[in-house]
């Protein structure tokens, strides 16, 4: 059915009698959507990895600069604990339900499941996370960045999981306009906050909070339609078994 210009792909998973299973792709079609997120990362890292770094030092003190960065790597690690590691259970199970057109079900139940998660240790912590917050982070305020650091990571999975959905559905046109779109806000709101505003580092986490809700609340719009209102403990507990374990991996990288 293939000729030898067909590549296979196996993915990191099962099917139920023990078979890895793979997905067809024409070597066209593969060379195409390399080169499209080839160009989406490049540009993307370009701009957060590259062009803000003068930024930062230009309209940051020292002081202010080493603030932001405990800040964005704490909020980065506590969203890991928060997103539960369901980034990359969505990648292994999503092609094991589409074979069931369950992969909808299995989305809704992870994501309603990972917002309760998040939203009632973000409270938790909120209320009696005081200590912990003074304690590792002597001389940075409390107020406001202790919030600030909660709402960035409990939409984590929420702004996360949309370009991840484009990836397995093979959209790299879509992932790539995502991504971009992603990269411009928060350099528009960089320009805005930090630069026209003098905003310092708070105006830096504030561009940070405001990218990741607007990129969440698009997810929502794009994604959360599709979705059907189902809260299946299955699908939560062979995630839970998959992510804890990545989140664990992820979360030993960064240590």
């Amino acid at each position: 059915m293939y000729k030898a210009g067909v590549f296979c792909t196996a993915f990191a998973g099962q099917l139920g009698n023990g078979d890895f299973f793979c997905m067809p792709f024409k070597k066209s079609k593969l060379i195409s959507a390399i080169t499209v997120y080839t160009i989406g990362d490049i540009l993307s890292i370009g701009v957060s990895g590259f062009l803000l770094i003068p930024i930062y030092l230009r309209f940051m003190t020292p002081d202010e600069y080493g603030l932001f960065s405990i800040i964005t790597t704490t909020t980065t690690m506590l969203g890991v604990i928060m997103s539960l590691g369901f980034h990359s259970a969505v990648g292994r199970y999503y092609f094991d339900y589409q074979t069931t057109d369950k992969q909808y079900e299995f989305l809704s139940s992870i994501w309603l499941f990972q917002l309760m998660f998040a939203v009632i240790l973000g409270i938790i912590l909120l209320i009696w996370g005081k200590p912990l917050w003074s304690w590792l982070m002597p001389g940075i305020p409390e107020y406001p960045y202790f919030g600030m650091v909660l709402a960035i990571a409990t939409c984590a999975f929420s702004s996360g999981i949309y370009s991840i959905w484009l990836r397995v559905q093979e959209k790299p046109y879509g992932f790539v306009v995502l991504q971009m779109f992603s990269t411009f806000s928060i350099l528009v709101l960089m320009m805005v906050l930090l630069i026209w505003n003098r905003g310092g580092a708070l105006g830096a986490v504030i561009a940070f909070l405001v990218s990741n809700l607007t990129i969440a609340c698009l997810t929502f719009f794009m994604l959360g339609k599709r979705c059907k209102l189902v809260f299946d403990f299955k699908y939560i507990k062979d995630s839970l078994m998959f992510g804890v374990w990545m989140m664990v991996g992820t979360l030993g990288f960064f240590f």
